[in-house]
């Protein structure tokens, strides 16, 4: 839509989310409602243009965040108003919050129980215009606002939320039936319950026992029980697992998509999965592929299965409810999963319309990064990934379809009953999920940019030290303090291929564009790197840079070694932004020869050349 503002006192970016998340998570709390403002026609249409997106749309309604904008942008549009937004941020101490339920003719009474279970927005107030990302970090505060009318509640865990073991690589066991777990074998000639035993494996028998992965299943009936499988009809006419002239192109040029729209017939995530790029065979065993998906219905009477490598899923927009051979899990925006190969599972859409990114391996496995220098904590830490508890159906499903990934494309099989009929199962290859704001950053402290494998959570190694099938890198809020340093990620030619990806907020190197939902592609060796506005935002700041926490952003990277190729659909795509190398082309030159010091260096305007004593007595 298109609303006319003062952009004086318009801020970019707006989150909103719920009260009892933002008392439980702080400024880590996943917001319910993001709202992006686009000041690209304000000067010659005096217009701005507005982009809401619901993340969670079983905590708020599409006329409830229409409200919440309102109500917030009304602190902007009136004198009155605003000027509690000033007071807010220049006399925090002596602010009174009777004061906003008074503009908002909200009696306390009625406002303050509200306080105590109800959604609240929280909106960023700005004195100033920010002209960075990073400006509008340090200049904001959050304000939380109640709203009665709005009854729904914060990130309390829902009715019905599975429970989970903890641990990374654990050997776990779980059991829905006490018993149900054989105590001293693996394979007994009659196991308790009358189940069946069924080993699954992720590596090969004898590869090395610290790297050795499989489970035990204790089943109803044995996954062997199905029809002979066929070609599903209607082919899926893009997912591709073998990367060839004939399947995909190869370019050096920067690529970027905005987001994908909501499919308008029904499409559950199997139809709704898609193919970007990647490189490899999954008939080799090696390489990868990096997927999309746009769904707006849940898996009825099915089961997928992913025999050509392990799928890491990264939600942007709806939660997904995952039914596995070892349990439940539910992942929300914010969080990831990893679908390890072979396990059949099947997806429920709870909030609606979901839409996110895939990342398939071939060949290999999802492992934490080695440390090294760190030590032994930071990063990723293994207590926080989640791993299902058994959980198991008993009744008749006649017809049940096994849809199966195989060499990329898809076969289905039929039986008379669900897959998800493990009653217990032990073992250390089993599917798990990890909060990305748990992740503990490391950043410098002095001076210059850390690379980017600083925020590895994931690791697929390949078989040279040091250089990764595929990493899964994040950039998450933290604290932003080196001195006398470009902030903003430095630009940049990698022998490695970066795919980029944005949950939600504004990546700190693009002001514009780069949307969440949306993705970019950076090749082996193409150049990239911060926009025009950021790059000359941030050297207007010169020296007088503050600590800057960054704050409502959650972006990532899947990064290898191997060159990716991508599919004509991608290319050929609607969602492909084709002006986006026009976000470099404004970057001039600030070079001059005449800008020399005494002693022959540089002065760069607004910097400070420090001269030791001994140089000053030269």
């Amino acid at each position: 839509m298109c609303l006319r503002f003062d952009v004086a006192v318009q801020m970019p970016h707006m989150l909103f989310t719920g009260l009892e998340d933002y008392k439980a998570r702080g400024t880590q709390a996943s917001p319910y409602f993001t709202v992006t403002h686009y000041t690209e026609y304000a000067d010659s249409k005096d217009v701005v243009l507005i982009r809401g997106d619901v993340v969670f749309a079983s905590k708020l309604s599409d006329s409830e965040a229409k409200w919440l904008l309102e109500t917030a942008q009304s602190f902007y549009l009136t004198d009155v108003r605003y000027k509690l937004v000033e007071r807010f941020n220049k006399e925090t101490r002596e602010f009174e919050f009777k004061d906003v339920l008074r503009a908002l003719e909200m009696p306390n009474n009625e406002a303050v129980p509200a306080c105590d279970g109800t959604g609240t927005g929280t909106f960023h107030s700005l004195p100033q215009p920010p002209t960075s990302l990073q400006e509008a970090n340090l200049q904001s505060r959050s304000l939380p606002l109640s709203f009665p009318s709005i009854e729904k509640t914060g990130m309390e865990k829902p009715a019905g939320e599975p429970e989970y073991l903890s641990g990374f690589g654990n050997h776990f066991s779980s059991e829905a039936v006490k018993g149900a777990l054989p105590r001293d074998q693996n394979s007994p000639l009659a196991c308790p319950c009358g189940l069946y035993a069924e080993q699954i494996s992720g590596t090969s028998f004898t590869t090395p026992r610290k790297l050795n992965q499989r489970s035990w299943l204790y089943r109803i009936k044995p996954s062997v029980t199905h029809e002979p499988f066929h070609p599903r009809v209607p082919r899926h006419e893009r997912l591709v697992s073998e990367f060839t002239e004939s399947t995909s192109s190869a370019t050096p040029t920067q690529l970027r998509w905005k987001p994908v729209d909501i499919p308008e017939s029904p499409t559950d995530f199997i139809d709704g999965l898609y193919t970007i790029c990647g490189a490899g065979s999954s008939f080799i065993r090696h390489g990868y592929a990096i997927h999309m998906y746009a769904a707006n219905k849940s898996m009825s009477g099915c089961a997928f299965c992913n025999a050509d490598g392990d799928f890491l899923l990264v939600p942007q927009k709806g939660r997904l409810s995952i039914t596995t051979e070892c349990g439940k899990l539910v992942v929300s925006p914010g969080e990831i999963v990893i679908l390890p190969q072979g396990f059949r599972f099947s997806i429920d859409l709870p909030d609606g319309p979901s839409r996110g990114y895939v990342a398939e391996i071939f060949g290999e496995h999802f492992h934490l990064p080695d440390l090294g220098p760190i030590g032994a904590n930071g990063l990723a830490a293994a207590r926080d990934f989640l791993v299902p508890t058994a959980w198991f159906e008993q009744a008749s499903h006649p017809g049940y379809t096994i849809v199966q990934k195989f060499g990329g494309g898809l076969f289905t099989a039929k039986q008379d009953f669900s897959p998800f009929n493990v009653v217990a199962w032990h073992g250390n290859y089993v599917p798990f999920k990890y909060d990305l704001s748990k992740f503990c950053p490391f950043n410098t402290v002095l001076i210059d940019h850390g690379d980017p494998s600083i925020n590895t959570v994931l690791t697929a190694p390949s078989d040279k030290p040091g250089v990764a099938l595929l990493d899964f890198v994040i950039f998450p809020p933290r604290w932003l303090v080196a001195e006398h340093t470009f902030r903003p990620p430095y630009y940049h030619r990698n022998c490695m291929s970066e795919f980029m990806g944005l949950i939600y907020g504004i990546y700190e190197a693009k002001a514009d564009g780069f949307l969440p939902g949306g993705a970019s592609l950076h090749s082996c060796m193409t150049p990239h790197g911060p926009d025009t506005k950021t790059y000359e935002a941030t050297i207007a700041v010169g020296e007088n840079s503050e600590p800057v926490r960054l704050r409502g952003t959650m972006a990532f990277m899947f990064e290898s070694y191997l060159i990716p190729r991508v599919c004509p659909w991608a290319l050929d795509s609607p969602c492909l932004d084709a002006n986006y190398y026009q976000c470099w082309i404004g970057l001039r030159s600030h070079f001059s020869s005449d800008n020399r010091s005494e002693n022959g260096s540089l002065d760069v305007p607004g910097t400070t050349q420090v001269l030791s004593e001994d140089t000053e007595s030269a």
